[in-house]
């Protein structure tokens, strides 16, 4: 029965051994971890010098904007006001059955494009009216090397 006591005794005893050290172990591991951790965060902290600014601004745009044409808005006396974005162009593509095609998009009479209100569709032109501003657009003239033919 002593023996059995001892045996108990010196299993404990390993398994004690044997648990500090791992413990050991593991903590020489994570103070390892840290030393790393901490080298990376002073390298992190560091401070990085980039491009210098004048060469960004000097860099040109990669994307593509649509951009307006602004004119210079003058009063009576020459004096310059503000920049005034250009409206866009209305350009007459076509007519046919009473229908006009504006800028890529057909219309009838009494529909608006823009700020214009379609008043007539004729022949070759539309008649356009913004307030008291009336406007005529016209067909291109015809280009001959462009044949139509209906069978």
């Amino acid at each position: 029965m002593g023996d059995e006591i001892l045996k108990k005794y010196v299993l404990t005893a390993i398994s004690c051994l044997y648990l500090n050290a791992t413990a050991i172990t593991e903590e020489a591991g994570v103070k390892e971890d840290l030393k790393r951790f901490d080298s990376l965060f002073e390298q992190i902290s560091k401070k990085r010098s980039g491009i210098n600014q004048a060469v960004i601004n000097s860099l040109k745009d990669p994307f593509v904007y649509k951009r307006e044409i602004k004119k210079i808005a003058k009063t009576k006396n020459g004096k310059t006001v503000k920049e005034v974005p250009k409206k866009a162009a209305l350009r007459l593509l076509a007519i046919f059955n009473r229908k006009a095609k504006i800028n890529d998009k057909w219309y009838r009479e009494r529909d608006r494009v823009g700020n214009y209100k379609i008043l007539r569709i004729k022949e070759n032109f539309v008649v356009l009216r913004d307030g008291g501003k009336t406007i005529k657009l016209f067909l291109r003239k015809r280009d001959d090397k462009i044949k139509i033919t209906v069978h």
